[in-house]
């Protein structure tokens, strides 16, 4: 992916109302002209400093060595991002908390298909598996009664 020239938002951020964050692997990091940094706050301080401020688009650890430490967060329009093969880092990206759950809910779609596939097969199978007892035990049943008819 190449985001090089921005992206745009599907639905404008409503502060403090709901929104959240996604997180997005394996990036090069937006444009540092509008980012403020703190060597000593952790993620989660990170994340609630954006929370706090309406015009916060964008976190991350500011040094990923040895788990990741410090804060860098972004202002505005985030601009110069790129996926990248080796190296990238994580960025959790400002977003409506209907678009997480859009998200959430077009994970768990595939999982439900799974289950339901899943579940007919083994009814279909044990269905099968029912019908030839029953079929084999009356076969036998007919051929035990023959038998005796011409003893």
């Amino acid at each position: 992916m190449d985001w090089s020239h921005g992206c745009k938002r599907n639905k404008e951020l409503e502060c403090h109302n709901g929104d959240g964050f996604i997180k997005f692997d394996g990036l090069k990091l937006p444009d540092a002209t509008y980012c403020w940094v703190n060597k000593t706050m952790n993620l989660k301080e990170c994340r609630a400093k954006c929370l706090q401020n309406c015009s916060c688009t964008a976190y991350t650890n500011l040094d990923i060595r040895g788990g990741g430490s410090g804060c860098a967060i972004w202002f505005g329009d985030l601009m110069d991002i790129r996926q990248v093969l080796a190296g990238g880092q994580e960025l959790y990206i400002r977003v409506l908390a209907s678009e997480i759950a859009d998200r959430e809910e077009a994970k768990a779609k595939p999982k439900m298909k799974i289950a339901v596939i899943t579940t007919a097969t083994i009814l279909v199978v044990l269905g099968i598996i029912v019908a030839s007892y029953c079929l084999w035990k009356s076969k036998a049943e007919c051929a035990g009664k023959l038998l005796r008819h011409f003893h």
